[in-house]
């Protein structure tokens, strides 16, 4: 019989391994003097997040869905487990302070007319979150939060009536709504209620969930006292047009439960908001991929149609010298070479270097080379103007990123750690810390520190950001109370970001408009790099080509084992030719798709001096000295055994 508890926490988790870990780190922290039961529920996760939590958090339950059932169906999955008095839905994109489970508790214990609380959510950059406190949608709450008009007064219960403009951030009081982030709910009334209307996948159960609380008699209450750390977007990826129909749909079944005569309006404005909503979303998401690449594309045509020109004008006398029809063409297959070899090298990155330039250009001069050497005769044009044309594309690819000032702020992060192990060196092995920050040095976890290890101490953080113009703060989570982080966080700063460091990664995200993102210490293998990733991404299609073309010629048995549909999950991303051996290796090794195949056929070769003897080594030597020869070896072997 499992034991009764003060509070269970249920937590729906889905491929966020590493901010899982460092979530169910700081519940341990919040939970030291309560009686507590943790359950996560993991929705089908490909990145070892079960493996991680059976492993390091022995004492947590762990129901492991074989499909990802949804956030309402997974969160009353754990509701039937739960055994305390009260439950805490959160997700595990979530930090929590060490104080903010007792201070929930001790606010439902106090008021029995209080059915569930909600605390100040804080983003990966400090920033409070509106979200925190809401009220119930209708048709001009929405109007006005879709439109941004509610930016214009916030304090007003009328053009911020979304989210409770009326009541300030900082004061406690009630609420209409809570986000599923962090519900705090009484395990009685989830019951009575049946916890989440299934019918939700994924967004609107916690407004469902909300409104019938209310129903029920109940009041929702608001902490502004307490504040959590909400890593937004991280657990639930919203994705143009998917995003947006799946939102439109719980926002219709809403509709249908709990708004009467508003309900057609409410459902017209919300079909029309979100189709316009998921073409913008797509629209940008199409035009941040493709902005970098497209100006290049028309710098470098730029460069070789001026090289033509002047190099005909002043070396042949002769400014038609070159037939017009084989200058476009030269300087349209000149160009598009050479923005697809620096894209592929990682020229358009968010984190570019000046060697993935060099390497892209150098490797784009010799396809440059090999493409005219068998054009006919009549289509090339001088060697000398594909030279010159080479030669200036390389100050204008540097001039594009110099004037969006990506380079210079990418590369030039200055970081500081605060932290009371300043003896640790645990933070030199994280990867970004080496290659994109300049460290700074160590900020002291306590108040005056006069040890010659520190800066400063923490009591001085704001004046340390300010005069060494520090643009990333990582708080060590194994030396320092969530408390104390919290509260420096919320210092008001504009320009800086924030790091929380657990046991094996650093997350945090620049702010709430961007996902979350992981910073793993780890060996430095070659698929965690992009332009490995994509060297495999270019081997799977080849590969997939090339068994597509040889289809009708291979024997039947081949075949069989490998049938044409696993093609088509290939060339659309779906899946890869290899994947790993161990199911292990998801959890501390860069993240793969399935695979057709496995690194198996590696056992008992040698690569770069190491003995493969079994599955977890073979993927550890595929992942860490990726080279497209392995897939192709890997799949001839599989083919021979056929």
């Amino acid at each position: 019989m499992i034991p009764e508890a003060d509070i269970s926490i249920v937590i729906v988790s889905y491929n966020v391994r590493d901010f899982l870990a460092r979530c169910l780190e700081s519940v341990r922290q919040a939970t030291a003097h309560l009686q507590v039961q943790v359950i996560v529920v993991d929705n089908a996760s490909i990145d070892g997040s079960p493996q991680m939590v059976s492993s390091q958090f022995p004492e947590v339950t762990l129901i492991h869905n074989q499909k990802n059932v949804g956030f309402g169906v997974a969160n009353n999955q754990g509701f039937q487990l739960a055994t305390g008095r009260y439950t805490l839905i959160l997700n595990p994109d979530t930090l929590l302070g060490e104080e903010t489970l007792l201070a929930c508790q001790k606010t439902l214990d106090e008021d029995a007319v209080i059915g569930a609380v909600g605390v100040k959510m804080m983003d990966g950059s400090g920033k409070y979150l509106p979200e925190s406190k809401r009220g119930l949608p209708g048709v001009w709450r929405s109007f006005t939060k879709l439109t941004g008009l509610y930016k214009l007064f916030p304090n007003s219960l009328f053009w911020n009536g979304y989210y409770l403009g009326s009541l300030n951030a900082g004061t406690n009081g009630d609420v209409e709504v809570l986000t599923g982030a962090f519900m705090f709910v009484r395990t009685s009334i989830l019951h009575d209620l049946k916890g989440f209307d299934e019918r939700f996948f994924m967004y609107g159960e916690d407004i469902d969930l909300s409104k019938r609380i209310l129903d029920a008699g109940y009041r929702i209450y608001f902490l502004a006292d307490e504040q959590i750390v909400h890593f937004k977007g991280e657990s639930t990826q919203k994705a143009g047009f998917a995003y947006n129909k799946r939102f439109y749909e719980s926002m219709v079944i809403y509709a249908e439960k709990h708004i009467g005569r508003e309900g057609p309006w409410f459902l017209l404005f919300l079909k029309v908001a979100t189709a316009f909503l998921g073409v913008g979303s797509w629209l940008g998401h199409v035009v941040r991929s493709l902005a970098g690449p497209l100006v290049a594309l028309g710098l470098t045509y730029t460069v070789y149609a001026l090289s033509h020109h002047l190099w005909s004008r002043y070396y042949f006398a002769d400014e038609n010298y070159f037939d017009q029809h084989n200058v476009v063409w030269t300087s349209l297959i000149c160009s598009v070479i050479i923005v697809f070899n620096t894209w592929f090298y990682g020229w358009f990155d968010r984190l570019p270097k000046a060697k993935y330039l060099h390497a892209g250009l150098i490797s784009a001069l010799l396809m440059i080379l090999v493409v005219f050497a068998i054009l006919p005769a009549e289509l090339r044009n001088s060697r000398a103007v594909i030279f010159i044309g080479w030669l200036c594309a390389y100050p204008v690819l540097w001039a594009q990123y110099f004037i969006r000032g990506g380079m210079i702020k990418s590369q030039q992060k200055r970081t500081v750690v605060v932290t009371n192990d300043a003896a640790n060196q645990k933070f030199e092995s994280f990867n970004t810390t080496k290659e994109n920050h300049i460290f700074l040095g160590y900020v002291a976890g306590t108040n005056n520190s006069k040890s010659g290890n520190y800066l400063n101490d923490i009591g001085h953080l704001s004046d340390i950001i300010r005069d060494l113009k520090v643009d990333e703060v990582i708080f060590d989570a194994g030396s320092l109370k969530m408390k104390d982080i919290l509260q420096h966080m919320a210092m008001p700063s504009t320009e800086v970001s924030y790091k929380i460091a657990g046991a094996s990664a650093m997350v945090g995200s620049a702010s709430g408009k961007s996902t979350g993102e992981i910073y793993r210490a780890e060996v430095s293998y070659r698929l965690a790099k992009p332009v490995y990733r994509r060297l495999k991404r270019l081997t799977d299609l080849l590969l997939a080509l090339t068994a597509m073309i040889t289809w009708p010629f291979i024997g039947s048995r081949i075949r069989k084992n490998f049938p044409f549909k696993s093609l088509i999950a290939i060339f659309s991303g779906g899946s890869t030719w290899i994947s790993y051996s161990d199911e292990n290796s998801r959890a501390n090794l860069p993240p793969l798709k399935p695979g057709i195949l496995n690194t198996s056929a590696l056992i008992g070769r040698v690569i770069d001096g190491s003995f493969v003897d079994n599955m977890q080594n073979a993927d550890i030597c595929y992942v860490k000295d990726y080279d497209p020869t392995f897939d192709i070896q890997i799949l001839i072997q599989n083919i021979k055994k056929k």
